[in-house]
């Protein structure tokens, strides 16, 4: 038998000294390598179209363009608690499960998205480690994804309710698997991405909802023309408990609008005309009174072949707004074939009415009790005041009458005094465009079609038609659609200058900015014993002003006071303030309620 010899065992060299052309040769091979480790990671990342940013805490936020997901992130919450289902829904969506009348909407959707009833459903249903929204917030399913870059996923409806005089938080949030995105172009919030982000969730800034985009406008039954509300910046659930049908769109189903014979206790009428989107919320349109004139100067001629030439409100204000889109008249205020006569004709042919008795009880009551002369002259005699065309109505297409109010003789409330500070990181030009819906009455420097001005990062600025400096931008106006406050603080008229430097600084004011507003309103703010004051943030001031500035800041500050004397001490439901954070470009504006 042949013997086998087993294979020699290599035996291990002991290490000896490297050559320096070795050292070198290691070093170049592993520098080599990290560098085509980084290029691959960033390669990696380019193929995604994902971009991060650092967060304070040390977190990475995923902000997503085309990819729908960023990667789950890891979170801690020092309050780890999430809503359970039950228990009162303090939200806008409490309309939904409260409202009784069944309504379906004809619109066509594209099919992407399967709807359902939004579902009040825990917030145990959506995150696996507790709540990265503010407080207790609702949280509704809408519906799941059956096609598009979302397919698989579920739809939900995130609702951050609002501690104070303001406008809840939406987010309209998805959820594939374990990992979560806000739509930020649908949903209504401040804190995302600007500010404060949402731990975990990442942002994607591209997708729209194809089924919630409707057309800028609609026809009724007899051609009326009927404009889309654009500055909806609130989710308002739709229910037609307390409405009336105006009419059926072949496109969008069944029109809704406020009764006109009675006013539902409890409830404040906008007058306009309503359309339930498949998410539940409400799409309003209202009335377009072509003849009435952007500039608020209807366009008729009185009986006596006199153009009109003064300007007239058609809406019902409340200080620095409006609650409705026109001042419809209730059928049990006067009677309209008994007490109106025809006082002239718009320029599209439409009849305008007056009272025929001068001395008709509502003319009365508007001398006494609403005109009111400006700058503290005296009363015009009630003779001149009825020939001055006080006030005239009009019937629309949907046969309501309309209360046009000459605005010279109403008190003047209007958002008083904002003004607007630029905070550039560079020496730049900015274009800035403030749009107060109920129009702007006075401006510095001339507004024109917006301010073009060169800011510079200390606020210094200089408009460019006239080279002249100004330290901000100045406008008074009126707004939109806006409620009175109820949430707020009492202060003593002692305490009103510290109290105003405390509140101001809580919202993100620095001490030039907070001196210039007790400048303006300290002195307004000295006849009575006590004051309720309120504040009003971002949110509020993007519904009653819509701004617009151009490069875009990276963080906007709005704050409107609302103040009202008090003979005495009153309680009241106050809230917290979430302070921004100062952060970029910046831009500030501060204004009030002002009231002569």
């Amino acid at each position: 038998m042949d013997q086998i010899t087993p294979p020699e065992i290599p035996q291990p060299k002991m290490p000896g000294k490297l050559s320096t052309k070795s050292v070198v040769l290691i070093i170049t091979l592993v520098v080599v390598f990290i560098a085509s480790c980084v290029a691959g990671f960033s390669w990696y990342q380019k193929k995604q179209n994902v971009k991060t940013d650092s967060l304070q805490n040390g977190m990475t936020r995923v902000v997503v363009t085309d990819n729908p997901f960023p990667e789950p992130i890891a979170y801690t919450q020092a309050t780890d608690t999430v809503p359970n289902g039950g228990g009162e829904v303090l939200s806008p969506l409490t309309n939904l499960f409260n409202c009784t009348t069944t309504t379906t909407s004809a619109k066509k959707n594209s099919g992407e998205i399967v709807w359902q009833k939004p579902q009040l459903i825990s917030g145990g249903e959506i995150f696996t480690s507790g709540n990265p929204f503010y407080g207790k917030p609702n949280f509704y399913k809408l519906g799941h994804f059956a096609a598009g870059n979302y397919a698989g996923a579920d739809l939900f409806l995130v609702d951050e309710l609002c501690e104070g005089p303001c406008t809840d938080n939406f987010y309209y949030l998805v959820k594939k698997d374990d990992k979560l995105a806000i739509l930020q172009k649908e949903s209504v919030s401040q804190f995302t991405p600007q500010g404060e982000s949402v731990p975990g969730v990442g942002v994607d800034n591209n997708y729209s909802i194809s089924d919630k985009v409707y057309p800028n406008s609609i026809n009724g039954p007899q051609g009326q023309v009927l404009d889309l509300v654009s500055q909806q910046r609130s989710f308002k659930a739709f229910c037609a408990d307390n409405k009336i049908k105006a009419f059926t769109d072949p496109a969008l189903g069944d029109v809704y609008t406020d009764p006109v014979d009675k006013i539902i206790p409890g409830t404040i009428p906008n007058y306009g005309f309503y359309v339930q989107s498949p998410d539940g919320s409400q799409v309003d349109y209202k009335f377009s009174l072509g003849f009435a004139g952007a500039d608020n100067v209807p366009q008729l001629t009185w009986n006596n072949n006199v153009k009109n030439t003064d300007e007239y409100i058609y809406t019902d204000h409340t200080r620095c707004g409006s609650y409705n889109y026109v001042s419809v008249i209730t059928a049990d205020t006067f009677n309209f074939d008994s007490d109106l006569t025809v006082a002239g004709v718009t320029i599209d042919g439409q009849t305008v009415f007056e009272f025929k008795n001068p001395n008709h009880q509502f003319l009365k009551d508007f001398y006494d009790n609403t005109y009111y002369p400006a700058n503290g002259d005296e009363k015009m005699p009630y003779a001149q005041f009825v020939k001055s065309h006080p006030v005239f109505f009009w019937k629309d297409g949907f046969g309501r009458l309309v209360k046009f109010q000459k605005s010279t003789l109403l008190p003047v409330a209007e958002c008083g005094k904002p003004v607007i500070y630029l905070y550039p990181t560079k020496p730049q030009e900015v274009f800035v465009k403030v749009s107060p819906v109920g129009g702007m009455s006075k401006s510095d420097p001339e507004y024109g079609n917006g301010w073009q001005v060169f800011a510079e990062p200390d606020g210094k600025l200089t408009e460019k038609i006239s080279g002249l400096n100004y330290p901000y931008l100045f406008w008074e106006g009126r707004g939109g659609i806006y409620e009175s406050p109820k949430k707020g603080f009492v202060v003593k008229q002692s305490d009103v200058s510290k109290f105003l430097d405390d509140k101001l600084a809580m919202f993100g004011l620095n001490r030039k900015e907070t001196v210039d507003f007790k400048e303006f309103w300290l002195p307004r703010m000295q006849g009575s014993p006590y004051y309720f004051i309120s504040f009003m943030g971002n949110e509020v001031m993007d519904m009653l002003a819509p701004l617009d500035v151009s490069p875009k800041p990276d963080t906007v500050i709005r704050v409107l006071m609302d103040f009202t004397p008090l003979d005495k001490k009153i309680t009241v439901d106050e809230y917290k303030i979430h302070t921004p954070q100062r952060k970029g470009f910046v831009v500030v504006e501060w204004g009030g309620v002002l009231r002569k």
